[in-house]
Protein backbone atom coordinates (compact mmCIF):
# COMPACT_ATOMS: atom_id res chain seq x y z
CA UNK A 1 0.00 0.00 0.00
CA UNK A 2 1.10 3.64 -0.88
CA UNK A 3 1.70 5.71 1.95
CA UNK A 4 1.27 8.98 -0.07
CA UNK A 5 -2.23 9.89 -1.99
CA UNK A 6 -2.20 9.18 -5.12
CA UNK A 7 -3.38 12.19 -7.83
CA UNK A 8 -6.10 11.86 -9.89
CA UNK A 9 -3.96 12.09 -13.23
CA UNK A 10 -1.98 8.62 -11.32
CA UNK A 11 -5.13 6.28 -10.73
CA UNK A 12 -6.49 7.53 -14.19
CA UNK A 13 -3.45 6.22 -15.49
CA UNK A 14 -3.15 2.62 -13.86
CA UNK A 15 -6.80 2.40 -14.73
CA UNK A 16 -6.07 3.16 -18.44
CA UNK A 17 -3.11 0.54 -18.25
CA UNK A 18 -5.32 -2.11 -17.12
CA UNK A 19 -7.94 -1.25 -19.60
CA UNK A 20 -6.01 -0.95 -22.83
CA UNK A 21 -3.87 -4.03 -22.02
CA UNK A 22 -3.29 -6.38 -24.65
CA UNK A 23 -6.77 -8.63 -25.10
CA UNK A 24 -3.77 -11.69 -25.36
CA UNK A 25 -1.80 -10.62 -22.38
CA UNK A 26 -4.01 -11.95 -19.12
CA UNK A 27 -0.94 -12.06 -17.01
CA UNK A 28 -2.07 -7.73 -16.98
CA UNK A 29 -4.73 -9.09 -15.03
CA UNK A 30 -2.14 -9.05 -11.69
CA UNK A 31 -0.62 -5.92 -12.52
CA UNK A 32 0.65 -4.71 -9.19
CA UNK A 33 0.07 -1.51 -9.65
CA UNK A 34 -3.85 -2.42 -10.63
CA UNK A 35 -3.57 -4.41 -7.36
CA UNK A 36 -1.97 -1.78 -5.26
CA UNK A 37 -4.56 0.60 -6.79
CA UNK A 38 -7.34 -1.53 -5.38
CA UNK A 39 -5.68 -2.24 -2.17
CA UNK A 40 -4.83 1.70 -1.66
CA UNK A 41 -6.60 4.10 0.29
CA UNK A 42 -7.03 7.83 -0.07
CA UNK A 43 -8.09 10.99 2.13
CA UNK A 44 -9.82 12.45 -0.60
CA UNK A 45 -13.62 11.45 -0.40
CA UNK A 46 -14.02 11.63 -4.60
CA UNK A 47 -11.25 9.60 -5.26
CA UNK A 48 -12.04 6.80 -2.23
CA UNK A 49 -15.48 6.61 -4.36
CA UNK A 50 -13.54 5.74 -7.55
CA UNK A 51 -11.44 3.21 -5.67
CA UNK A 52 -14.57 1.41 -4.18
CA UNK A 53 -16.13 1.70 -7.92
CA UNK A 54 -12.94 0.40 -9.51
CA UNK A 55 -12.74 -2.44 -6.84
CA UNK A 56 -16.68 -3.57 -7.65
CA UNK A 57 -16.16 -3.39 -10.95
CA UNK A 58 -12.78 -5.63 -10.88
CA UNK A 59 -15.14 -8.50 -9.65
CA UNK A 60 -16.42 -8.47 -13.36
CA UNK A 61 -12.88 -9.94 -14.23
CA UNK A 62 -12.66 -12.85 -11.51
CA UNK A 63 -13.51 -16.36 -12.78
CA UNK A 64 -17.11 -17.22 -12.92
CA UNK A 65 -17.38 -20.93 -14.28
CA UNK A 66 -21.71 -20.39 -14.46
CA UNK A 67 -20.88 -17.68 -17.48
CA UNK A 68 -20.56 -19.01 -21.04
CA UNK A 69 -17.29 -17.39 -23.00
CA UNK A 70 -19.45 -14.99 -24.69
CA UNK A 71 -21.10 -13.92 -21.50
CA UNK A 72 -17.75 -13.59 -19.91
CA UNK A 73 -16.36 -11.70 -22.94
CA UNK A 74 -19.33 -9.12 -22.80
CA UNK A 75 -18.81 -9.11 -18.98
CA UNK A 76 -14.85 -8.16 -19.06
CA UNK A 77 -15.70 -5.18 -22.13
CA UNK A 78 -18.59 -3.80 -20.02
CA UNK A 79 -16.02 -3.96 -17.10
CA UNK A 80 -13.84 -2.19 -19.74
CA UNK A 81 -16.22 0.93 -21.04
CA UNK A 82 -16.87 1.54 -17.28
CA UNK A 83 -13.31 1.95 -16.47
CA UNK A 84 -13.11 3.85 -19.39
CA UNK A 85 -15.57 6.81 -18.00
CA UNK A 86 -13.90 6.99 -14.92
CA UNK A 87 -10.38 7.23 -16.38
CA UNK A 88 -11.92 10.16 -18.24
CA UNK A 89 -13.62 11.24 -14.88
CA UNK A 90 -9.96 11.11 -13.15
CA UNK A 91 -8.69 13.70 -15.99
CA UNK A 92 -11.32 15.67 -16.27
CA UNK A 93 -10.76 16.32 -11.98
CA UNK A 94 -7.48 16.61 -12.25
CA UNK A 95 -7.37 19.22 -14.61
CA UNK A 96 -9.70 21.58 -12.45
CA UNK A 97 -7.34 20.99 -9.63
CA UNK A 98 -4.22 21.98 -12.05
CA UNK A 99 -2.45 18.66 -12.71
Amino acid sequence: MDSKDKTPAEIADIIERFVYRSPSDQQIRHDMKWENLLDSSVSDPELKSVINKCRVINRAFLPDSSLSKVAKQQHEQDADEQLKRIASQLREIGKKTGE
